[in-house]
């Protein structure tokens, strides 16, 4: 997520990240990321869920972001009967979809067992399970899964990922024929916020389009929002951050640190979130540190 969601899939851990984060915005990630095996990333997404999750719950950046996926979803594929969430996170976006989508099943999937045991706990009716989008043996391990979704909504996670590219090939998978898929991630500079919750890179409105065209995806539209006020809510976070997570020398005093920064965002969040959130109708759909893709699942003999 753009600072405020943490969801799946992110290849390497915690301090990897921090190592490896300015330059991964400008270097391709290779092909060997993402083995289901890396219990530490799986550990380090699990924490952020138990610190960070609730700040979903009151967020104007989380709440605007499913209002316009659920606005986009309801034009982009007004007829999806299975839908699925990749990254479902807490199950906010489940919800949403379902009361929109009456007739349709609903699906949740994370690779962080903590999200998904909040999620199911929230959501007893949908069907939710584990996926690993960097799976190496993707198509054997999900062949149940595939083809299967008329929409595929991946909202806050490729930027988490090593590569991204084999992530997005496998979004197409699930996708049954001219299924639609939206996706979502984060813009503007890497903030030392965004490294600490796992963010490998940012995009622009262009550069993911290439990534999803890459994935075999037609890409019917991809833009920037959120100017000014996302923008200026994001740098408040990132100023949030600075304060309260100060390197420490001992991994007990940085958990003690990320404990006190989950307190201090989630009173900043309460307080700039409420005043921000009717504000966000008024952002600007052509430019801004959020990033929306809607692509359609390419004809084979196109």
């Amino acid at each position: 997520m753009s600072g405020e969601k943490v969801s799946v899939l992110r290849s390497s851990t915690n301090g990897a990240a921090s190592k490896k984060a300015a330059k991964v915005v400008e270097t391709p990630i290779g092909p060997t990321a993402g083995a289901p095996a890396d219990v530490d990333a799986k550990a380090f997404y699990d924490e952020m869920w138990r610190n960070y999750g609730h700040l979903d719950a009151v967020s104007p950046a989380a709440f605007h972001r499913r209002r316009m996926i659920v606005e986009l979803a309801q034009k982009h594929a007004p007829n999806a009967r299975r839908i699925l969430d990749v990254g479902c996170g807490r199950g906010e976006l489940l919800r949403e979809l379902s009361g929109v989508f009456p007739g349709a099943a609903i699906f949740g999937a994370d690779v962080s067992e903590q999200s998904l045991v909040i999620s199911r706990e929230k959501n007893p009716t949908f069907e939710l399970f584990e996926l690993n989008l960097t799976h190496p043996a993707f198509e054997l391990e999900y062949q149940a899964r595939l083809t299967q979704f008329d929409l595929v909504v991946c909202s806050e996670v490729l930027e988490h990922i090593d590569n991204d590219r084999l992530a997005a090939s496998h979004l197409t998978k699930l996708l049954a024929a001219s299924g639609v898929a939206i996706v979502t991630v984060p813009g503007g500079r890497l903030t030392r916020f965004d490294v600490s919750i796992g963010h490998l890179r940012s995009y622009t409105a262009d550069s993911l389009t290439t990534l999803l065209r890459g994935a075999e995806l037609d890409v019917e539209r991809a833009f920037a929002w959120g100017f000014p006020f996302h923008s200026l809510y994001r740098l408040a976070v990132g100023v949030a951050s600075l304060l309260t997570s100060a390197p420490r020398p001992s991994e007990q005093k940085k958990v003690q640190t990320r404990s006190f920064m989950a307190d201090a965002l989630s009173f900043g969040y309460t307080l700039f979130g409420k005043s921000l959130k009717p504000l966000y109708y008024l952002n600007s759909s052509l430019s801004g540190g959020q990033i929306f893709g809607i692509a359609k699942h390419a004809p084979i003999n196109r």
